[in-house]
């Protein structure tokens, strides 16, 4: 998205920056929250949501990788984001179809869905790329194939509300 693709959002002038991230891991949307019963030591019970240790292990690698190319601080003012997810073809498809997605004519359809792989950036940039992300106004997000996995992040912000 250029400078003027920006301003085309209907946020108005100023000066846009952008800052771009290349992480390699494989795109993943957020595992539901999970829930347990926990007894007390007076015998109450009480229902206690947690996230599993392969959800709490992906947030950890990703925040791991946006901490080291991010600046110092997360950003302040309005935020578009830019989000291109890429996926390995499956290896049950056929020699045609891996052809066809390497054109780009074959596009990840099925899970996971763009808006859960949104809201797992969403989530882990908190504090991290920015202070909350109801601060993002803007975004779009492609899932494709590609080779490797990963995801591209560009993260446009106002450089004078920093």
């Amino acid at each position: 998205m250029s400078e003027s693709a920006a301003l085309e959002t209907g946020i108005g002038s100023g000066h846009w920056e952008k800052m771009e991230f290349r992480i390699l891991l494989e795109p993943r949307q957020q595992d539901r929250v999970r829930d347990r019963i926990v007894k007390t030591k007076t015998g109450r019970a009480y229902s206690q949501k947690y996230k599993s240790t392969k959800q709490q292990l992906y947030e950890r690698q990703l925040a791991a990788f946006i901490r080291e190319q991010s600046p110092d601080g997360p950003l302040k003012g309005p935020i578009i984001l830019d989000i291109q997810s890429y996926i390995e073809v499956p290896s049950s498809k056929t020699k045609k179809f891996h052809a066809a997605a390497d054109r780009g004519e074959e596009w990840p359809t099925g899970k996971p869905d763009a808006s859960n792989l949104l809201k797992n950036l969403e989530d882990i940039g908190n504090k991290i790329l920015w202070v909350d992300d109801a601060q993002i106004v803007d975004v779009r997000i492609r899932k494709s194939y590609g080779s490797p996995a990963r995801w591209q992040l560009t993260v446009w912000y106002r450089k004078d509300r920093q």
